[in-house]
């Protein structure tokens, strides 16, 4: 068999063994109440849980706090020393393997504008000296701007209003995601 078949039968058993734990927990009352973040988890839940009471089941929206209401993205650049003139694409969040930040650095490799891309958030699988090498591996027109450290709340929605777009290379399948939820706040694409 194959990896596309490997994976498939691993994410087969996943939903089989997360769907198993479920109907136990409730079965032996373990369980009494389930919150999830969004309608859709809870129609999945629905759907593939046997024995589940939709009435306990509440779907809570993944907490995020709003963006400053009168920050520019002028005024964000240059509180972040961005290039005020230039296209700015975001990475941010740990630098995780499942993050995919290693498949932007490859994707990069064939844009041909001047842009700048940040990467911003904790080192994880990569870190700061990772970054400083992907600027080697690219082309001269791209500014890798490194600023792999955590990233205090009150500088996080500067971040994503400085950017013109926001980057989610991800391999992971599931979760929510954090960064998509701030870029939908700020309205970067």
């Amino acid at each position: 068999y194959n990896r596309e078949n490997q994976k498939s039968i691993l994410h087969q058993v996943y939903d089989y063994v997360t769907k198993h734990s479920i109907e136990t927990l409730i079965k032996n009352k373990n369980l009494s109440h389930i919150i999830v973040h969004s309608p859709e988890n809870k129609n999945r839940l629905e759907s593939t849980v046997n024995n589940i009471d939709e009435n306990k089941i509440s779907v809570l929206p993944a907490p995020t706090p709003s963006p400053p209401d009168d920050l520019t993205q002028t005024e964000a650049r240059n509180e972040l020393h961005l290039p005020v003139d230039e296209s700015v694409l975001l990475f941010f969040g740990g630098l995780r393997y499942g993050k995919g930040p290693d498949i932007l650095i490859k994707a990069l490799k064939n844009i041909q504008e001047d842009i700048t891309v940040i990467f911003a958030g904790p080192a994880g699988r990569y870190d700061s000296e990772d970054v400083e090498s992907w600027q080697d591996t690219i082309g001269p027109n791209i500014n890798v701007v490194n600023r792999v450290k955590f990233i205090d709340e009150q500088d996080v929605y500067k971040y994503f209003i400085a950017s013109d777009i926001v980057v989610l290379p991800y391999r992971r399948m599931k979760g929510i995601s954090g960064p998509l939820r701030r870029a939908c706040i700020t309205g970067t694409p």
